[in-house]
């Protein structure tokens, strides 16, 4: 549910990005490069915010794998599902 939450918050960030980024340019006061750089560094801002803060600290969107799955008929004779 988190993060579904952090994607709706996102949503009207990214709109007036946009917009920001139309203003600059119809002004042609665009830096290409300073453009690309903040291109960037909101997506490695991003990634480490829903890391540390959504999947680490909120704990709430932990996915579910076939390790933390009950075995089924054929693998609980596995030596390997015994440890797990």
């Amino acid at each position: 549910m988190s993060d579904g939450l952090l994607h709706t918050a996102e949503l009207p960030a990214l709109i007036a990005g946009f917009f920001l980024y139309a203003d600059l340019r119809r002004s042609r006061t665009l830096a290409p490069s300073y453009a690309w750089a903040g291109l960037f560094l909101g997506l490695g801002a991003f990634q480490l915010f829903d890391g540390i803060v959504d999947h680490t600290l909120c704990a709430c969107t932990r996915s579910v794998t076939a390790w933390t799955l009950p075995p089924t008929t054929g693998h609980g004779t596995s030596p390997a599902w015994r440890f797990f």
